[in-house]
């Protein structure tokens, strides 16, 4: 009887038994860990999109493809006010796909 019970307690105690226990252990935590990797993963992405998205609507480039255009005078600086020009001057402007060249013809302020 005392004989069986000591061989049951060694039994219980087996590295054995401790090794299975312990990669099960192991198992679920891999498992557990890859699962929390890809909620990380998605979550960085989906945060990185939205960024992505709010950079996109303040971008110059967005602005030009909308119709506007940034002119810039033969000296290469932007051009905000008409009354910078001269008639017969040159000046480009980048417009969504592209640049155009063109000679100033006639200037008008917006009081006319």
């Amino acid at each position: 009887r005392r004989h069986r019970h000591l061989q049951q307690r060694l039994a219980s105690q087996s590295p054995r038994r401790a090794l299975a226990s312990g990669r099960d252990t192991l198992s679920r935590a891999q498992q557990r860990l890859g699962q929390a990797m890809q909620a990380q993963l998605r979550s960085h992405r989906e945060r990185l999109q939205h960024r992505a998205e709010a950079l996109q609507l303040v971008s110059p480039l967005a602005t030009l493809g909308r119709g506007y255009a940034i002119v810039r005078d033969d000296q290469n600086r932007i051009i905000r006010d008409a009354a910078q020009l001269t008639v017969g001057q040159s000046i480009s402007a980048r417009v969504g796909k592209g640049r155009v060249e063109a000679a100033v013809t006639r200037i008008t302020s917006d009081n006319e």
